[in-house]
């Protein structure tokens, strides 16, 4: 920790990742495991031990292919050559809450949803971040599943449902979160006191913190700041020129056009 992050000090490389699970590996899952068991029926493969012990590059890269032979090779031997950022954006902001829901009007669950949402609220100015997808989960009671589960408080089996708002703007106010997750939930078909758990999300998220050219940290640009909406200098500056050239030197037709108004009030006057 923090965020799964773990220190090892230097020279005890091999030690520490010969002990670890293969499954623990960043995008290693069952499948891969199960084509690994597949070509070493005559021994379990669990640990990143056993991959050095039992694969060679040339053998990982047959069974998994190229890229992905060469990353299990690596992995395995604690060689990781991906950069470790220190800002980490986060893609979506939630919370959720699975235990002890047990209400039994609707009234009871939305004063726990202006509570949900306050802590929503903080989580997204601790982050300094606002959000333009609101996401409501819940979890319900299955139909065949007792009220109350072997888990003291505990959901217990449930049916799962989620809904989703694309708002107009990027929001981070508490009022706004829980007016429109309370929108959300009224779309929902469900008993009450059969609810279980329910989260909030906020996702699409855009950073509150400028950089030094006014652009907020995610690189999020408006359409005047997009090179493809902009018109070329050059033909900004030819236009002007041309609009200067016109004001300082009044065209001939100009002239032209009022001469002959004038000669007609002329001769109007000279019959009178």
């Amino acid at each position: 920790k923090p965020n799964g992050q773990y220190y090892v000090e230097k020279g005890y490389e091999q030690e520490f990742i010969s002990k670890q699970k293969i499954l623990d590996l960043p995008g290693i899952g069952l499948s891969l495991l199960d084509k690994l068991q597949q070509n070493c029926s005559h021994q379990t493969i669990e640990t990143c031990k056993n991959v050095q012990n039992l694969f060679s590059l040339e053998q990982l890269k047959t069974i998994l292919g190229k890229k992905q032979g060469q990353t299990i090779y690596d992995m395995s031997r604690a060689i990781d050559t991906r950069i470790l950022s220190k800002d980490y954006l986060p893609k979506s902001i939630s919370i959720d809450v699975n235990y002890g829901i047990r209400f039994q009007t609707f009234d009871e669950l939305t004063l726990f949803v202006k509570q949900l949402s306050m802590e929503l609220h903080k989580r997204l100015k601790q982050a300094k971040q606002k959000g333009k997808q609101l996401t409501v989960k819940i979890r319900v009671r299955s139909a065949n599943a007792p009220i109350e589960p072997e888990k003291f408080m505990g959901c217990g089996k449930t049916d799962d449902s989620s809904r989703l708002i694309n708002l107009h703007s990027y929001i981070d106010e508490p009022t706004t979160i829980e007016l429109e997750a309370i929108k959300l939930l009224k779309q929902f078909h469900f008993i009450v006191a059969d609810l279980r758990g329910i989260g909030i999300g906020i996702t699409q998220l855009q950073s509150t913190v400028k950089n030094n050219q006014g652009k907020d940290v995610n690189g999020t640009r408006t359409l005047f700041e997009c090179n493809q909406f902009r018109v070329p200098k050059s033909m900004v500056s030819t236009e002007n020129a041309d609009i200067n050239q016109n004001i300082d030197q009044p065209s001939e037709s100009s002239v032209s056009r009022k001469r002959p108004i004038q000669q007609e009030q002329t001769i109007a006057i000279a019959r009178k």
